[in-house]
C-alpha cells in the first residue's frame, strides 16, 4: 500500500519533472513547424511535428517527455535534417539506431549498455575497417541527467555527428 509519505514524494517528483520541463521549452527559441498532424499507428494517433529539410531524423522523447522538450536543440538538429518529432507512445524499428543516455540519469549505463546490446551492439571488435560494426551505436554523455540531456550541447553534437557519419556512409 501506498503511504502517504511516498505519495507526497511523488508527487513533489512528478511536479518538479514536469516544471522543469517546462522551464526548459520556455527559455528555448520558439520554432514553427512546417507541418503537423497526427498519424494513425497500430490504433493510435500520434501527433507529430516536422522541422526543417534533408535527411530524415526522427525523434522520440522519454518518460514524461514531450516534443517541446527538444526545443533548445530543434534549430540546430534542422539545419541540415528534416526533424520528425513525435509526441508520445512513440516505438517503431529504424535503422541505424542512436541510444543517447546521461551517464547520472536515471537509466545506469550498465543498462543503457543492455539495450545496446539486444540491438546487435558491443557485441564484437568492430574491425579496422569497421566490417564487424551493427547498425546500433550508442552515446553516454557525461554530466548529464535525463532533466538536462535535452538541452544538452552534447546531445546535438552526438545525434549531428551519428546523421553526418551514417549519410556519408550510405551514399
Amino acid at each position: 500500500m501506498l503511504s502517504n509519505r511516498s505519495f507526497v514524494r511523488g508527487f513533489i517528483a512528478g511536479t518538479i519533472l514536469a516544471l522543469s520541463i517546462l522551464a526548459a521549452a520556455a527559455e528555448s527559441p520558439a520554432m514553427t513547424a512546417s507541418k503537423t498532424g497526427y498519424a494513425p499507428v497500430n490504433g493510435l494517433n500520434l501527433y507529430y511535428e516536422i522541422y526543417g529539410a534533408g535527411e530524415p531524423l526522427v525523434l522520440l522523447h522519454g518518460g514524461a517527455g514531450a516534443i517541446e522538450i527538444f526545443s533548445s536543440i530543434m534549430p540546430d538538429l534542422s539545419r541540415n535534417h528534416q526533424v520528425i518529432a513525435v509526441d508520445l507512445q512513440a516505438h517503431g524499428r529504424t535503422a541505424p539506431t542512436l541510444l543517447v543516455f546521461g551517464d547520472a540519469d536515471a537509466v545506469r549505463p550498465a543498462h543503457a549498455v543492455e539495450f545496446f546490446e539486444l540491438l546487435g551492439g558491443g557485441k564484437r571488435d568492430g574491425g579496422w575497417d569497421g566490417s564487424g560494426m551493427s547498425n546500433a551505436r550508442l552515446a553516454i554523455l557525461s554530466d548529464t541527467t535525463h532533466y538536462t540531456i535535452f538541452s544538452s550541447s552534447a546531445m546535438t553534437t552526438a545525434v549531428v555527428q551519428f546523421l553526418d557519419t551514417e549519410a556519408a556512409t550510405t551514399k
